[in-house]
């Protein structure tokens, strides 16, 4: 049996990455909503895990600077930002078209 992401859902994340890169200062519920996206693709992308940590954290540590408030705005680290481009990239958009064995 193989797992991979459907055409549908790699336009959607490939696009929200986009529109997360270009925004300067985000809200963090766009950032969530785009780690939401990111997360959803585990199971058909292989190495998926490794490119959203910083983003992660970067909305952690904003979230306890800003006292818990999603209305807020937050500034992206150069980390985050490339994790971004990973998403965007051939790289990963060659991944996310490979299928995953899974061993059943």
């Amino acid at each position: 049996m193989t797992v991979s992401p459907t055409e549908e859902k790699i336009v959607k994340t490939v696009e929200a990455c986009r529109r997360l890169q270009n925004r300067t200062k985000p809200l963090f519920s766009e950032v969530a909503e785009v780690i939401g996206l990111i997360v959803s693709n585990f199971p058909g992308v292989l190495f998926e895990p490794l490119h959203y940590r910083f983003l992660e954290r970067d909305k952690t540590h904003a979230l306890i600077t800003h006292r818990g408030d999603y209305k807020s705005h937050m500034t992206l680290t150069p980390g985050s930002v490339e994790e971004l481009t990973w998403w965007t990239g051939k790289k990963c958009l060659i991944d996310m078209t490979l299928p995953i064995q899974l061993l059943v």
